[in-house]
């Protein structure tokens, strides 16, 4: 009892520490695959900043119509959670506001605002040198960054930091990040196009002054609420890390949140994960632990109750079991013997059946490899068993099957076996077939069936029938083969005219001997 107690409480202690890890390890796996989705997100919008700056870059005469056609065409509001707008922002020196304004009439963004009625308001308002204003543009209408006015001087992201406009990039090769609307989550990836150059002849030439940049704001907000799903025991934090000493339009050096989603669990566990090589964008999330615990400690007290309970049960149960153990195996043992019995015998007749008789003819053969021995099989097939049923009924026909496996094994040695196949069909197993002892039991047998059968039980009837036989010889194989050369053999002996035995010989097909009739 006290083992019982102590194995209880040992099982009880075991279970909470497997559940405690195992709770451990979903929330690891939830955390990464929750990280590893929003990582996916950013990578793409990450790799879709360079497509849309090579395209830019390439095709610097690209109207508006072409520019939404791309962007219909590359389905990234479709394949990019998040995907808030795109477009290309041109500095425009102020001597040049009026030409610009032109050029928008012309070839207006395809943005719900479209093109303004009037002189083109540079938004916010103010004198400077030059301005960033939206030369392309596609939005769609639900978006916030569709909410931008044609006029917009995206310039005013770098002023407000602190910066000057922005003639020259910081980096020509990667994107920078700048904040749109801090408190809708919306952000955009900027990259400087230089003007376009063909063949420069010197270095210098090579870092020409920014013509613009392509913008690709997206919805941080989204791109986690998209990668929570429906996950509500999480917290999720989309930060972003500027390169040391980068001069970015966010203007800080440490990493910022760009956006969080999700409730902030009690007992929090914090993981960050790194999207990108040089972790430029990190994903760090909370999962709460308070829940795990919880499930361990009652799984802990049920099972330790759940033990302590079954150790009084177990000291009850074993002084019953020991009482009923010998009773239950012999009972076991009588099925088991009844069942076997069943499997192996049919069910009319009592003799063994199809397989009991394949596995007795291969142990035969097993037992007859060493030489001057053989065995022989003998398939039966009853004449005239038809006319029985049809004439006086199945259960007629019953009564003779059994009579007829009473007789045929009446005939027969005790080394010497009798089987049902099914229907009309027996085998004979003779363990010794030399001098010619196959074809005396044959003629024994065939001579026993054709004797008059008497059935009924109220009133009797006589019934005769016949016998054909084929007979076969091993070891030519297995045992399957030496049933099918025997039945080839029947078939010889029901074609040559019934009521008598035929030998299966290899060269000829069938070989009758002396044939006697019914």
């Amino acid at each position: 009892m006290l083992l019982c107690m102590v194995a209880s409480f040992a099982t009880a202690a075991q279970q909470r520490a497997e559940i405690q890890a195992s709770e451990q390890e979903r929330r690891d796996k939830t955390m990464a695959d929750v990280a590893a989705a929003i990582s996916a997100t950013v990578l793409r919008h990450t790799d879709f900043i360079a497509t849309l700056h090579a395209t830019v870059a390439t095709r610097p005469d690209m109207t508006n119509r072409q520019f939404a056609e791309w962007i219909t065409e590359s389905e990234v509001f479709e394949r990019y959670p998040g995907g808030a707008g795109y477009g290309y922002i041109q500095i425009v020196p102020a001597a040049q506001l009026d030409d610009f304004q032109q050029a928008i009439r012309t070839d207006p963004p395809r943005l719900p605002a479209g093109a303004p009625a009037g002189n083109l308001s540079v938004v916010p308002a103010g004198s400077h040198s030059a301005y960033c204003l939206a030369r392309l543009s596609a939005a769609p209408a639900s978006s916030p960054y569709a909410a931008y006015p044609p006029g917009f001087d995206y310039c005013a992201l770098r002023r407000g930091s602190g910066h000057a406009p922005p003639d020259g990039p910081d980096d020509e090769t990667g994107a920078v990040m700048a904040t749109l609307d801090a408190r809708t989550g919306l952000f955009a990836l900027l990259r400087f196009v230089s003007a376009p150059a063909t063949a420069p002849a010197a270095i210098e030439e090579r870092h020409a002054p920014p013509r613009g940049f392509v913008i690709s704001a997206f919805d941080a907000r989204a791109i986690i609420a998209a990668g929570l799903s429906s996950r509500h025991d999480l917290r999720v934090e989309l930060l972003y890390r500027p390169h040391p000493g980068a001069k970015t339009p966010l203007n800080s050096a440490s990493p910022i949140v760009l956006a969080a989603g999700g409730s902030v669990p009690q007992s929090a566990a914090t993981r960050e994960f790194t999207v990108d090589a040089d972790s430029t964008w990190v994903v760090r999330v909370t999962s709460g632990s308070a829940d795990a615990d919880r499930h361990a400690d009652m799984a802990f007290w049920a099972t330790l109750g759940s033990g302590l309970l079954l150790s009084a049960l177990l000291a009850a149960f074993m002084h019953v079991l020991a009482r009923s153990r010998r009773y239950a195996l012999d009972l076991v043992a009588r099925k088991t013997e009844q069942l076997r019995y069943q499997a192996t015998h049919d069910a009319l007749t009592g003799l063994p059946n199809r397989a009991l008789i394949l596995e007795q003819v291969g142990q035969a053969l097993d037992d007859c490899r060493q030489p001057d021995t053989a065995i022989a099989v003998m398939f039966l097939d009853l004449d005239g068993f038809k006319n029985v049923n049809d004439t006086f009924g199945h259960a007629a026909g019953d009564r003779l099957l059994r009579a007829v496996a009473r007789r045929v094994t009446g005939v027969l040695r005790d080394e010497s076996t009798v089987g049902r196949l099914g229907g009309d069909e027996f085998v004979v197993l003779l363990r010794d077939a030399r001098d010619g002892r196959p074809e005396t039991v044959a003629t024994r047998i065939i001579q026993a069936v054709q004797e008059p059968f008497i059935l009924g039980d109220d009133r009797a009837y006589e019934v005769r029938v016949g016998t054909s036989i084929g007979i076969a010889t091993g070891p030519p194989g297995s045992a399957d083969e030496l049933l099918r050369d025997a039945d080839l053999a029947l078939y010889q002996a029901k074609k040559a005219g019934k009521g008598r035995y035929v030998m299966f010989a290899p060269a000829v097909s069938g070989h009758a001997d002396t044939p006697i009739a019914r």
